[in-house]
């Protein structure tokens, strides 16, 4: 599976995403020190463009899917996901934040 270049990114931005939803859950940017604060603003924000990535890994999965890499496919649906549930988190997390009045 890991053979994959898109499933190697959808690895990592899983992982990432992992990181950055315990840091919130933990609320590391809070009262933290500023070692581990400083540590987790790149992460939120790469986490909230990794749906950059997951694009490009969906065009590389389709593009070693092409080749003949059958695995490639459990990148190019992974990643596919991955942007679903990572707009649907975010838009989430912002309404929880910012409250209809």
């Amino acid at each position: 599976m890991f053979r994959s270049n898109g499933a190697k990114i959808l690895f990592f931005n899983v992982a990432a995403a992992l990181v950055a939803l315990a840091g919130y859950l933990l609320h590391a940017t809070d009262n933290l020190h500023p070692v581990v604060r400083y540590f987790f603003y790149p992460l939120y924000g790469y986490v909230m463009l990794s749906f950059i990535t997951a694009a490009i890994g969906i065009v590389m999965g389709m593009l070693e899917k092409e080749r003949g890499m059958e695995p490639a496919k459990y990148g190019v649906w992974g990643n596919a996901l991955y942007i679903v549930v990572l707009l649907a988190a975010l838009a989430g997390i912002w309404m929880a934040h910012h409250p209809q009045s």
